[in-house]
């Protein structure tokens, strides 16, 4: 059974003590994911809806506390919803009893102080950059010791791994082949909380949404990558360009293992003619392009046009 967000209460022992401001930042400490200011009043033991407007403004603009529209899957609608900025809704919340941070892979805790202030800056940006160190990852780990890639699973699967293993990125909250909150079809990969579509069926909040298409080296014709090709031009970037504004990072992940992209279509270079219709019908989208470039694979990112 999948689980909505909930408020959970705080001893009333504890309460007598504790100030609403605390009792607000305690709340969402202890809560599954990011509380609207309603939620937050049974969860803190505040007086009114106000009470929690407040306060969470004030600690918004002390950098405690991040509000953005987002879904909250109690009252099944986009409201203005608060989590704290050092446990937001992509990376893991703290718990009483905290866990052990998960380590780097030098075996030591990982020293998150950067993520952080990119968070502080922008929640697509501390995105980007987990998107990014997963692909570089799967580029050195993978690709340069011989991976052969055959088909948008394999690649699904490595980053879905790598993603796993950052500790910036709360592991609950990673999906594929899955359904997003108010948008119709599946998408390759999202992370974000379980919510609630109108049919009643379970969907992903997405913070972060990825369509992924392959060019292997091996094992496909010129016809064969041309579907595909036509594939990311007519479905993948309409399918993410639809995605509703709350969705802060959305991206297009193309993997070229023979140069296919760098071939004409129409009269055009085929990258660019997916930048150019990027830019037509999805211009929030990031597109990534993984390709091997004088026996180096290499991650380019083009940005989204930014209005």
């Amino acid at each position: 059974m999948y689980q909505k967000a909930e408020a959970k209460e705080c001893p009333e022992s504890e309460l007598i003590t504790m100030t609403a401001r605390e009792r607000i930042m305690a709340a969402l400490q202890r809560a599954d994911g990011p509380l609207c200011d309603d939620c937050l009043v049974p969860a803190a033991q505040l007086r009114r809806r106000q009470d929690a407007n407040r306060h969470c403004r004030q600690l918004a603009d002390e950098g405690l506390v991040l509000r953005e529209r987002d879904w909250c899957p109690v009252h099944k609608r986009k409201k203005l919803m608060n989590a704290l900025l050092r446990g937001n809704a992509f990376s893991s919340q703290p718990r009483s009893p905290r866990p052990a941070p998960r380590l780097a892979r030098d075996g030591q805790p990982p020293d998150r102080s950067w993520y952080w202030e990119q968070l502080s800056n922008g929640e697509e940006s501390a995105l980007l950059s987990v998107l990014r160190r997963a692909l570089e990852r799967f580029c050195t780990e993978c690709l340069a010791e011989g991976y052969e890639v055959l088909l948008e699973a394999d690649v699904a699967s490595w980053l879905f791994h790598f993603l796993l293993e950052d500790a910036r990125v709360d592991a609950k909250q990673l999906h594929c082949d899955t359904r997003v909150c108010e948008a119709s079809g599946k998408y390759d990969m999202a992370l974000g909380t379980i919510a609630e579509a109108e049919d009643g069926r379970p969907c992903v909040a997405a913070r972060l949404v990825v369509e992924i298409k392959v060019f292997p080296r091996l094992g496909f014709t010129d016809q064969a990558h041309r579907v595909h090709y036509e594939h990311v031009l007519g479905d993948d970037l309409p399918k993410l360009g639809s995605l509703a504004a709350g969705v802060p990072c959305r991206a297009a992940l193309l993997l070229d293992g023979r140069g296919y992209l760098e071939g004409t279509y129409k009269g055009m270079n085929r990258r660019q003619h997916v930048i150019e219709t990027r830019n037509r019908v999805a211009a929030g989208v990031h597109v990534f392009v993984v390709r091997l470039s004088q026996g180096k694979w290499l991650v380019e990112h083009v940005e989204r046009q930014r209005s």
